[in-house]
């Protein structure tokens, strides 16, 4: 695949993920506006951990990641025979082996959510997180298959139709309760995640089978490829897992809290994420193939260089989105949600954690940069210890905070914390792989893009505030204009800022950014 096809297929499918995740924002909306932070949503968010957790590590990692090196290996020395039957016996385990884990899900949904996935929660949200736990469990296998067939599109370099498939499941599962509110209600929620994982498979197989591909089904068991299909899930699924496990805790903990705070946790979180799933993923995208190239070169100062420019475009960014948020996170949260049943309380609740994971964001964004370059050098065991040990520390001090009384605000308070300390750990180990990569020109960027940061946030909300003598702040749209103000306004102010501070810096950044672009 040749460069300039790399960079249109990272902005499609950058494109078609911003939709996603807009199409989630409506859906916590509509949820928000039906439910606020009631007995019920915290069923639902409860019983949605384990098939939506699913649905992220298959569909949009460890079978993508493991399947793809070695179905490409078979496209590339024309093994298509060879590819049908690996395909074939991995549609079978796929299918004896989630249909096995639906089953017993079903049976010993009880005792897992009692004694697995909550902490003293009350009985009526245990009783309503079972019967939604057993609603969604089936669609688990559709999105096992959906992984299969993503590694298989990926490998034939198509990356759009499994990209569309997460938009339409997105868009499937508030579609259900959206049309029948009152005869569904949160159930709703449940039957739209089986169905969006029905269109999720079925928008990808279109072109799945044909002259390219013919599903064989048998069961030969020894086939070659299924050792090395092994070796790899193994550490892939451990290292996704272990970030995985984060909001199981989150969740575990904040459910013996009170009613609502494992909503408002949820809300917070995803939140929080949008600057993530958008802008960094966009860059790492990009820096990834850039990082891999350097190694398969043997050009250390290659990859240093790039892993410097792709750090200080990251910072630029996440920087002023992080600080925005911790500025802005009441009245971001009184637009977004503040409607229907969904009040006042349940607003300070949820922006107040959110002002916690809004300066979790910078240290996880850099990670996310940091860690490609880990899977670039072939090193899988770094992060796996480092994501686990720092687990432990999650733990102690989330479990620490709520003893203390902080409620859901200890819990942002202890993942904020885990944050920085991970980052610091993976800087470290980073420099022990590969040596110096330019940490003291990292700093200055991170230093000047946060003193513009201060200033932005400052204003910002300065703004939100004062926006109440001028905007009907009852209004959604007083709300919309209150919040959309302050933040072009604090981009303003940040760009402005940055610029007096920082222009040289910029004016390379630009320059290599169009040189780089005109390469592709």
């Amino acid at each position: 695949m040749n460069t300039k096809k790399v960079i249109k297929d990272i902005g499609i499918v950058t494109v078609l993920l911003a939709l996603r995740s807009v199409v989630g924002f409506i859906r916590d909306v509509v949820m928000a506006s039906r439910f606020a932070l009631d007995y019920t949503m915290d069923a639902f968010n409860i019983a949605s951990k384990v098939p939506l957790t699913i649905a992220n590590l298959l569909v949009m990692g460890v079978f993508t990641a493991v399947f793809l090196p070695i179905f490409t290996r078979y496209i590339i020395e024309n093994k298509k025979e060879e590819l049908n039957k690996l395909v074939g016996i991995l549609f079978i385990i796929i299918t004896i082996g989630f249909t096995v884990l639906i089953i017993l899900a079903e049976i010993f949904a009880r005792p897992f959510i009692m004694y697995v996935l909550t902490n003293n929660a009350t009985a009526e949200t245990v009783d309503e997180a079972i019967v939604l736990f057993r609603l969604m469990m089936p669609a688990v296998l559709l999105m096992a298959w959906s992984g299969l067939a993503s590694g298989i599109h990926n490998s034939f370099q198509r990356f759009t139709m499994p990209a569309v498939g997460n938009l339409l499941f997105n868009i499937w599962m508030v579609l259900p309760a959206w049309i029948f509110p009152h005869s569904w209600g949160i159930r709703g929620f449940a039957i739209g995640v089986c169905i969006g994982a029905l269109f999720q498979l079925l928008v990808q197989l279109p072109g799945l089978f044909g002259k390219h591909m013919k599903l064989e089904i048998n069961f030969n068991m020894r086939h070659p490829a299924l050792m090395g299909i092994g070796s790899l899930v193994i550490p892939v699924l451990l290292s996704s897992s272990i970030n995985y496990l984060v909001p199981f805790v989150e969740t575990f903990l904040a459910s013996g809290i009170a009613n609502g705070a494992v909503s408002a946790l949820a809300y917070a979180f995803r939140i929080s994420q949008l600057p993530l799933s958008i802008f960094v993923l966009a860059v790492s995208s990009v820096v990834y193939p850039l990082f891999a190239e350097a190694v398969a070169k043997n050009n250390p100062e290659a990859l240093k260089s790039n892993i410097q420019w792709g750090l200080k475009l990251v910072v630029m960014i996440i920087i002023p989105a992080g600080f925005g948020l911790l500025a802005l996170s009441h009245p971001i949260v009184m637009m977004l949600f503040q409607r229907g049943k969904f009040g006042i309380v349940d607003t300070v609740m949820t922006s107040a954690p959110l002002a916690f994971y809004g300066l979790a964001i910078i240290p996880m964004a850099i990670e996310a940069v940091l860690v490609k370059v880990f899977y670039s050098i072939s090193d899988t065991k770094t992060p796996v210890k480092i994501y686990l040990s720092n687990l432990i520390m999650l733990v102690i001090l989330d479990i620490v905070f709520v003893k203390m009384g902080l409620g859901v605000v200890g819990l942002a308070l202890g993942a904020t914390i885990c944050a920085f300390v991970r980052i610091l750990i993976v800087i470290i180990a980073m420099r022990k792989k590969i040596g110096i990569f330019g940490l003291s020109g990292l700093m200055v960027s991170i230093i000047k893009s946060t003193v513009a940061s201060i200033v932005m946030s400052i204003v910002a909300y300065l703004i939100a505030i004062r926006a109440n003598y001028v905007v009907n702040l009852g209004s959604n749209f007083g709300r919309s204009l209150q919040v959309g103000f302050a933040i072009v306004v604090g981009v303003v102010v940040y760009a402005v800022v940055l610029y007096i501070i920082d222009r040289k810096e910029i004016n390379q950044m630009l320059v290599v950014f169009k040189r780089r672009g005109q390469s592709a």
